[in-house]
């Protein structure tokens, strides 16, 4: 398959704030009548939107919206379905793209992304003629993408606008795979099965965090239902767990899923590392703490509002810490904390709330905002700890 690359686009991308706004949505049936719908929005940013309404649209439609808190109306492109109709009501939350932005439809001031970060992309293939391109996609196009496999855009083969969807890594592999299929999957190795699952050339940010509470921010090489590959220059031995947040923008605590690594490859020229992870198909992971933990015996200083005491630290990891103490804080108060962990060093100060509390007993302290020089600390206290367990 032949493939082109198109220019960087020029548009910088926002953030993303979930809210629900009031909507009119204003669109011309298939009859040619205007059809008008009362529905609200379920994330909007500066150049788009996620609408929940029950109005069916067609990809690639022209709609309008207007939003019904400041009156400010502006035209829509229709990106794709995000979701199937759900009953009593028959709504399904669609994609879409504003074609006027500069007239902020939604009132709001919206952050830019950092220049640095890794923008979405893909190598997507035309549906009819297979021809392709490495295009770079909006968040609205990722979305539908993922949910309906498929969006439109203009096709130079085809001289028009055609539905795209992601391509293949190899075709001839494809057609391996049909082969394959029609062998009983109880036949087939559970390995060979996961690598059954297609993949797409695509590129988006990831955080990979390490359960002692190390961090990298890298991007995705080819992403499947089942894994995905990134390249770091950091070592990952075959079977480490990673959390994986999937996508990453900064300043926002991306959603994590537990993967292990199964793959590793040499860059050549490089120090970096090709890596293959497994997302975890079972649910034991949801219970597995999220931060490798190591016992401490410290004193801590604490301050809740007007009320400051002291109690015995038990416990930390890079997540929080848990303190015994007498006093009582009900889960959800703030907390700041003060306590020592490596000798010579400055004590750790860290805010964070109450997440578990036994009255008289212990408080459990998840930390919120916690500094870089504090968490490099805290994983160097944890590792000198586990090394201390290790047998010499």
């Amino acid at each position: 398959m032949a493939t082109t690359t198109e220019p960087p686009a020029k548009v910088r991308r926002s953030e993303r704030l979930y809210l629900n706004i009031p909507v009119r949505l204003s669109s011309t049936g298939p009859d040619g009548k205007e059809v008008r719908e009362e529905a609200c929005t379920v994330a909007v940013s500066r150049h788009g939107a996620r609408i929940r309404v029950c109005t069916p649209l067609q990809v690639d439609q022209e709609i309008h919206l207007t939003n019904l808190r400041n009156d400010r109306q502006a035209p829509f492109r229709v990106v794709g379905q995000l979701s199937p109709l759900e009953p009593p009501a028959s709504a399904a939350d669609w994609a879409v793209e504003c074609l006027e932005a500069e007239k902020r439809i939604w009132g709001l001031e919206f952050k830019d992304r950092p220049e640095e970060m890794v923008i979405p992309a893909g190598l997507l293939e035309c549906v009819l003629c297979h021809g392709g391109a490495s295009v770079e996609l909006s968040d609205e196009e990722v979305e539908s993408l993922q949910a309906s496999r498929t969006i439109h855009r203009e096709c130079s083969g085809c001289g028009t606008r055609t539905p795209w969807r992601y391509a293949t890594i190899d075709r001839r592999r494809q057609e391996e795979l049909a082969v394959r299929q029609a062998v009983p999957a109880a036949e087939r190795r559970e390995g060979e099965a996961r690598r059954d699952q297609p993949r797409a050339a695509l590129r988006l940010p990831i955080r990979i965090r390490t359960e002692i509470g190390s961090m990298e921010v890298s991007k995705t090489q080819e992403c499947s239902t089942g894994g995905l590959r990134f390249i770091s220059e950091r070592e990952y031995p075959s079977g480490t767990s990673l959390f994986v947040g999937l996508p990453y923008v900064p300043g926002e605590e991306p959603a994590e899923t537990v993967a292990v690594v199964e793959q590793v490859e040499i860059v050549p020229g490089s120090l970096a590392r090709l890596y293959g992870v497994r997302f975890e198909s079972d649910r034991s992971h949801q219970f597995r703490r999220r931060y490798t933990r190591a016992p401490l015996q410290a004193e801590v200083e604490a301050e809740a509002g007007a009320k400051r005491f002291r109690g015995e630290a038990n416990d930390l990891s890079v997540g929080g810490l848990l303190v015994l103490t007498s006093v009582v804080l009900p889960e959800g108060a703030s907390v700041a904390v003060r306590f020592p962990i490596l000798p010579g060093r400055q004590p750790i100060e860290a805010r964070g709330r109450v997440v578990r509390a036994e009255p008289g007993k212990l408080l459990a302290i998840a930390f919120q905002g916690l500094t870089e020089p504090c968490r490099e600390e805290i994983i160097e206290y944890i590792i000198s700890r586990i090394q201390e367990r290790s047998p010499t």
